[in-house]
């Protein structure tokens, strides 16, 4: 047995991934759109490619504008045999939107929330005041409400 132990809230990878996959929608008018917007995203790459690289083919481009072509022709015409590579597609993309969030999330945290704590260290801010104070009676901060029939309270909830 591993010394960590996974929670019941926190999934695996391939768990989370297969959730999402086993919930995809493969009905007909999303196959369509799958395979009309990835065919036309492949074939405006292979058109920029074309473009830029003074009108010569390469195995590159070509195979962009094959794959292109053809998923848009399948998209129009047989939706039903893009479900395959709809959902290996897809796959993909659930794992690394898995991966992504958390590089994401682990980068935002020690380029955000960790310099704002160094710097309010620095300057010996302490918003969450935790040190005991031996000769303090009680450490309850006593705060004057406002009556509940005021105007005052009833304008702003938070």
């Amino acid at each position: 047995m591993s010394a960590r132990r996974r929670s019941v809230s926190e999934p695996s990878f391939l768990a989370t991934v297969a959730a999402e996959v086993r919930e995809l929608d493969t009905s007909i008018p999303a196959l369509r759109k799958f395979g009309l917007t990835v065919g036309g995203v492949f074939a405006l790459i292979s058109a920029v490619l074309l473009w830029r690289g003074e009108w010569e083919w390469t195995a590159v481009r070509a195979g962009l504008a094959g794959a292109g072509g053809a998923l848009i022709v399948l998209g129009v015409l047989a939706p039903v045999v893009l479900r395959p590579v709809h959902r290996v597609w897809m796959t993909l993309a659930f794992a690394m939107g898995f991966v992504m969030t958390r590089v994401i999330l682990t980068l935002a945290f020690f380029g955000v929330v960790t310099p704002i704590g160094v710097l309010m260290r620095a300057l010996g801010k302490d918003p969450l005041p935790k040190h005991r104070d031996p000769e303090a009676e009680s450490y309850w901060i006593v705060r004057e409400a406002p009556t509940p029939s005021s105007r005052e309270s009833l304008e702003k909830y938070y």
